[in-house]
């Protein structure tokens, strides 16, 4: 008896087994791609100076101040800080008006509001000279010199009643604003 070509017999569940591994592999080699959107936004201006890097985002740290000083004192020691301007040129303008603005506090005009869990405080800010900085007001034009120039600044914590604060952590947020002419 002469035997024909075998014939092989194939069930679905054996071609299922053959197929599904191929089509899983050929997805797995497909790429998945997202796209999403990166916006680039700023403003370009023409100002005689840099304003230094250290000097935008600043904080002034009071430490521990302890509630007991401001019964004798209305005022906690003085903490300093500048605003350096770099790479001035002094054809574009020689001179510089600072603003700080912030949210000046109700009960003790011309002094800054403070956030948080101490009470009975506020910020003050004084020039180089001892002259008192106003929230949201200009202060008088300064010479800017050639390539560099430091503002220096001091702050002051100041109790808005004799012996009548509260403890706790505080924060104040004011922000600075150059002006050149």
């Amino acid at each position: 008896m002469k035997k024909g070509p075998r014939r092989l017999r194939r069930t679905f569940p054996d071609v299922l087994k053959v197929i599904l591994p191929g089509i899983a592999l050929c997805l797995c080699s497909l790429e998945l791609k997202a796209a999403s959107d990166v916006e680039f936004s700023g403003t370009l201006v023409a100002a005689p100076c840099v304003v230094a890097t250290d000097s935008e985002e600043q904080t002034v740290n009071f430490g521990s101040i302890a509630a007991k000083a401001f019964f004798n004192n209305d005022r906690s020691n003085p903490e300093s800080f500048q605003i350096r301007l770099e790479e001035c040129d002094l054809s574009m303008g020689s001179q510089v008006v600072v603003t700080f603005n912030g949210v000046e506090d109700a009960d003790q005009p011309g002094t800054f509001t403070v956030e948080g869990a101490a009470k009975g405080i506020a910020v003050v800010l004084e020039d180089s000279k001892g002259r008192a900085i106003l929230p949201n007001e200009s202060l008088a034009s300064v010479e800017i010199s050639a390539g560099e120039t430091v503002l220096e600044y001091r702050a002051q914590i100041k109790a808005l009643a004799a012996g009548r604060v509260k403890e706790g952590d505080f924060t104040s947020n004011v922000t600075f604003m150059l002006e050149y002419e």
